[in-house]
């Protein structure tokens, strides 16, 4: 598999692709993934402690379902 030269720039909060353009979708699972996947784990770290700071258990349970829920129909929308 050849690669076109370039790489991933993050722009406030966007990612921008710096080079020649390549329809290879593997681009997406070596470059494009990695930051979703850190950039999502960050984000819902961050709110799970704020859930976590002002809600009781139930509450936090039912909050965290329903982002969860949100994420899965997400998946299956882009999918």
């Amino acid at each position: 598999m050849s690669f076109k030269t370039g790489d991933i720039a993050k722009q406030e909060n966007e990612f921008i692709w710096k080079g020649e353009k390549n329809n290879d979708k593997d681009y997406y699972k070596l470059d494009i993934s990695k930051y979703l996947l850190e950039d999502t784990k960050d984000y819902y770290y961050r709110k799970a402690q704020g859930w976590s700071m002002n809600l009781n258990c139930p509450e936090y349970l039912r909050v965290a379902d329903i982002h969860l829920k949100k994420e899965e129909e997400r998946a299956v929308y882009y999918l």
